[in-house]
């Protein structure tokens, strides 16, 4: 993966000046999402967020690089999309990078206030198109180092067409520090399926584009 300069400067200087977080991603069937929230509660976790409704554009070169690099699992990576939250009219951009097993979001506030003008600003600033949408409920749980998001009901559609795709299982993260790795499985014990799961990657197999 070629990574812009600036970015791997920036990121390689955070490695070496912090902990950065690990994460793990698990699949649950919707039917049994209240028994895993009650697990949690009851081990200490708390919400310590509130929830949100997450808004996603991701965007390529002609070359799909960043699907190709998810696909073939290269070690390192990155992905460029839109974020906004709810119906806020405040939009970020977001290179989401991942070297080895650790992971960074850069991100920035766009000047743009509307969707269709905050499009054609990350259009310019990452030279790449968009070229798939997703949207999902997000919820948020801590506990000491652990953080906990849950997500729910994920769509899937290309920028601004009505056709939507749903995914139906949620979607778990857990983020952690990599000293406290040893301490995952008390949370995990309930031998949830372990995934390599990608939004980005689901949402151009639905349609196809992959």
């Amino acid at each position: 993966m070629m990574l812009s300069h600036y970015y791997m400067v920036k990121f390689m200087g955070e490695l070496r000046t912090k902990n950065l977080r690990q994460e793990k991603k698990y699949l649950l069937h919707q039917c049994k999402l209240s028994e895993f929230e009650r697990k949690i509660n009851l081990i200490g976790f708390r919400v310590n967020h509130e929830p949100n409704l997450i808004n996603n554009i991701y965007f390529e070169d002609n070359l799909m690089t960043s699907a190709s690099e998810g696909i073939e699992g290269d070690t390192n990576r990155c992905k460029y999309r839109m974020r906004w939250y709810n119906n806020a009219s405040e939009f970020t951009i977001e290179n989401k990078i991942k070297l080895s097993s650790s992971g960074k979001k850069i991100k920035s506030v766009l000047k743009a206030k509307s969707l269709t003008e905050a499009l054609e600003e990350a259009r310019f600033i990452f030279k790449r198109q968009p070229i798939i949408q997703n949207s999902y409920n997000r919820r948020y749980y801590i506990k000491d180092e652990f953080r906990i998001t849950i997500d729910t009901n994920l769509k899937f559609n290309i920028p601004f067409s009505k056709t939507f795709k749903t995914f139906k299982k949620c979607i778990i993260e857990v983020k952690y520090k990599t000293e406290d790795h040893y301490s995952l499985d008390y949370i995990t014990e309930d031998k949830l399926q372990l995934t390599k799961f990608s939004k980005y990657l689901k949402g151009l197999e639905f349609f196809k584009i992959i």
